[in-house]
């Protein structure tokens, strides 16, 4: 259970960020590309350091590491997304590709780890069900993380159409 909701919390954190590209890069094509970019090749370098983990062995020892790292992410994810409700960006294009690039790579990483830690510590007529069952987390997490940017969207869409309608009235 642990594991299951270890595994939404990360992917739902690092799928609420990714459909927001545009807006971290406050509408910056560019940017936006770079942010997109850099979040493939951070999936690509987060499994592949999942494999520089040591094969669990403490099942609990590496959940607990792995809520750890999970947990540690969060602030970054509260400094990216600060960054993108605010008018003007706060982080310059360096910084802000420098909290995002280790913030995809370990939720990768992390997403990886959790996975194969929770198929170890199942009993072999159970690992079917329990791989199955992290599958459904990861799908909960990019329902979570889609949820998350659709609201974040409708929500802005809705502050500049009424934005709009505050500055037609003043004139």
């Amino acid at each position: 259970r642990l594991a299951f909701a270890c595994q939404i919390f990360i992917v739902g954190l690092n799928i609420s960020l990714t459909p927001l590209a545009n807006v971290l890069a406050h509408g910056r094509f560019t940017l936006g590309q770079d942010l997109v970019l850099c979040k493939l090749l951070g999936d690509f370098v987060g499994r592949l350091l999942f494999f520089l983990v040591p094969s669990p062995r403490r099942l609990r020892r590496h959940l607990a590491v792995n809520w750890c790292v999970a947990l540690l992410r969060f602030p970054a994810w509260l400094v990216l997304l600060f960054h993108a409700l605010q008018k003007e960006p706060f982080l310059g294009d360096f910084e802000l590709l420098a909290v995002w690039f280790p913030f995809v790579i370990t939720g990768a990483m992390g997403g990886s780890w959790v996975q194969v830690v929770a198929i170890e510590a199942a009993e072999e007529e159970q690992k079917r069900f329990t791989a199955a069952h992290m599958n459904v987390a990861v799908y909960l997490g990019f329902l979570s993380g889609v949820i998350f940017a659709a609201v974040y969207s409708l929500e802005s869409m809705r502050s500049t159409a009424s934005d709009g309608l505050v500055n037609v009235q003043v004139e």
